[in-house]
Formats: structure tokens, C-alpha cells, sequence
């Protein structure tokens, strides 16, 4: 494997931020995942059926054996749609780890949105999975590639394994 350079880029959603030198995120997120050949990793505060588009990919990936891990704010809190579809994406998918992460009374939300792809290329930033996140509002996020993306899929990883988080 050739080792990937150090690099920094800022992505966009809104009409008033793309293609004003800044590459849209939805269309690199989808680049990222066409290309994940190993691991995608999610961290998302939430996810809508406004981003089943990127579900659908996202299970394509599955189907060619590359393992993805998500983690997700208050699972019970999201659209029935998307319940229903990332449970049946858990039950015919074993490459699917899908965590619910439940803060304790007090605490606060796992408030994150980032996506690793092969530990190697990070997309972190305000996008929530949805169309508004995604496309419609106006967000930055910053791509990463080289051992900054690694860093995020360690950060995602300490996710995972916390006592809040419940696989589903």
C-alpha cells in the first residue's frame, strides 16, 4: 500500500459556499465510500431519510465485504424509516457494527460528525446525514488525509467501546 500524503482540504454544502473553490462534501463523501476498500467509520449525531441515498451506497460496500462501523446519538430518537432500515441493514449485514450511544441523565449528546474511510482519509465537520446536512444548508467540514484521519478513526473507535454505546 503506498502511503497516502498529508493533506487538509475545506468541503462545503450551499449554494453560497460551492464551487466558490470549495468542493462540494456530498459529492466527496460518496467519492470516499465508491472508494473504501476496507472500513468506513461513522460517528453522527443523526441521520435521516433524506440520507438513505448513502445508506444505499453505504450497503453496497457491505455487500463487497468492507466492514463499517456506526455510531449514533439516542438511536430510539431517529426517524422510523431509518430505525427500521439501519436494523435490517444489522441483521443481513455482519460487516455492519451499529452502536446506539445513550448519554446518562446529565450528560451531554455524542454531538460528532465524522466519517473515516480505511483509516486513512477523514471527513469531519458540521453535516449531519441528511439532505439539509449534506446538500442544502451551508456546512464545512475538512477533509483529512494522512495520520489526522487515523487520529479520527481512533477518537471513533473510543465511540464504539464506550460504556454509552450499545450495539444494536
Amino acid at each position: 500500500m503506498t502511503e497516502r500524503k498529508e493533506q487538509v482540504s475545506v468541503l462545503a454544502t450551499g449554494m453560497a459556499l460551492v464551487g466558490g473553490g470549495f468542493r462540494s462534501a456530498d459529492t466527496v463523501v460518496r467519492e470516499l465510500i465508491a472508494g473504501a476498500s476496507r472500513e468506513i467509520q461513522i460517528a453522527a449525531y443523526t441521520i435521516t431519510v433524506g440520507a438513505e441515498d448513502i445508506l444505499d451506497l453505504i450497503e453496497e460496500k457491505m455487500d463487497e465485504g468492507v466492514k463499517v462501523n456506526i455510531v449514533v446519538n439516542r438511536f430510539e430518537e431517529l426517524e422510523s424509516r431509518v430505525r427500521n432500515r439501519l436494523n435490517k441493514l444489522a441483521r443481513t449485514h455482519p460487516e455492519l457494527w451499529l452502536s446506539d450511544f445513550r448519554p446518562r441523565a446529565g450528560e451531554g449528546d455524542m454531538h460528532a460528525k465524522a466519517m473515516v474511510f480505511d483509516r486513512e482519509v477523514a471527513v469531519v465537520g458540521s453535516m449531519n446525514l441528511s439532505h439539509r446536512g449534506l446538500v442544502a444548508g451551508h456546512e464545512i467540514s475538512v477533509g483529512i488525509q494522512g495520520s489526522g484521519a487515523s487520529l479520527v478513526a481512533k477518537a471513533i473507535d473510543k465511540l464504539m467501546q464506550d460504556s454509552r454505546s450499545r450495539r444494536l
